[in-house]
């Protein structure tokens, strides 16, 4: 939720370094931010490489060539694990989209006073919340998904195809 910090986000950048001019945040003068984690949020300059934000932790990320969506594996906290599913990135760049952290770790939603009860839309810039694909709980030893990809193109049979594959580091 702290655009000025790149903790909990996905970065876009050029190959030799530049912000692409259409990267969400590149026109915001100023965004929700912080000054340190555990600081009441402030409105302050954003970091305009931030391309998507709203993860607690993103460990992998996999960006389909065939519809140019973007998946994520979300390592949770306490109870969720989760994959996300971005909007497709096209010649006109991305919108950045929210997907829940702080205020929801996977399908379930905070309540606590720090929580605004508009969630993400209360955010500078606002965003709906972009709820993930699918999530799983801390059972069966699961407690860190670490990313998958899509395999098309391994010579693998048709029903597998478009099919994202996933680990978990504890199952």
């Amino acid at each position: 939720t702290c655009l000025n910090s790149t903790n909990g986000k996905i970065l876009r950048v050029d190959l030799n370094g530049d912000i692409p001019a259409d990267n969400p945040l590149s026109n915001e003068a100023m965004v929700t931010g912080c000054t340190d984690w555990d600081q009441a949020l402030t409105m302050q300059p954003p970091d305009k490489r931030i391309f998507a934000w709203g993860f607690r932790n993103p460990y992998r990320f996999w960006i389909d060539e065939q519809t140019g969506r973007m998946r994520v594996a979300d390592v949770g906290e306490t109870t969720r694990e989760e994959v996300s599913v971005g909007s497709p990135l096209d010649a006109a760049g991305g919108q950045g989209e929210h997907y829940g952290w702080p205020f929801a770790e996977g399908t379930t939603m905070y309540s606590q006073s720090w929580a605004p009860q508009n969630k993400c839309m209360g955010v500078t810039p606002a965003r709906d919340c972009v709820p993930p694909v699918y999530d799983y709980g801390h059972s069966m030893n699961n407690n860190c998904i670490i990313g998958g990809l899509i395999p098309d193109g391994c010579g693998w049979d048709a029903p597998w195809n478009q099919r994202y594959f996933f680990g978990d580091n504890g199952s």
